[in-house]
């Protein structure tokens, strides 16, 4: 009995910093959001950071791109799929990927953000919360 037990806990000691554990809450977010990128959404729309490699007439989400100006439940919403606007050719990722997964994603691509950046949409999420409690 005493062999699986500790075959187990190799097991997890060895797979524990591959899966983010071990971390604090939020670096293991901004790990499966970092993973959750680049499966759903770095071929679209570029390196998270600098917006390298994105395609053409389709946003990047770096400090030079346009979606900081964005609140996190409206960028949720649209990831999701929940929220339309004139244009949009970004498919619609709900039943892909819940709530939580997609806030995963903009906590990773905020990492790329400036101080400045992320106090000027940090209040237009507060904003937004406000509006649509």
């Amino acid at each position: 009995m005493r062999l699986p037990l500790a075959s187990g806990i190799m097991l997890m000691l060895i797979l524990a910093p591959a899966l983010g554990c071990g971390g604090s809450d939020a670096e293991s977010q901004v790990t499966i959001g970092e993973t959750l990128y680049a499966e759903h959404c770095q071929l679209c729309h570029g390196d998270a950071k600098s917006g390298e490699g994105a395609l053409a007439d389709v946003p990047t989400h770096g400090p030079d791109g346009h979606t900081w100006h964005h609140a996190d439940g409206q960028l949720v919403d649209i990831i999701i799929g929940r929220l339309s606007y004139r244009g949009k050719k970004m498919p619609a990722f709900g039943g892909t990927i819940s709530d939580e997964e997609a806030m995963a994603i903009l906590e990773y691509f905020k990492t790329g953000w400036p101080a400045e950046i992320l106090e000027a949409q940090q209040e237009a999420s507060k904003n937004w919360n406000a509006l649509n409690p």
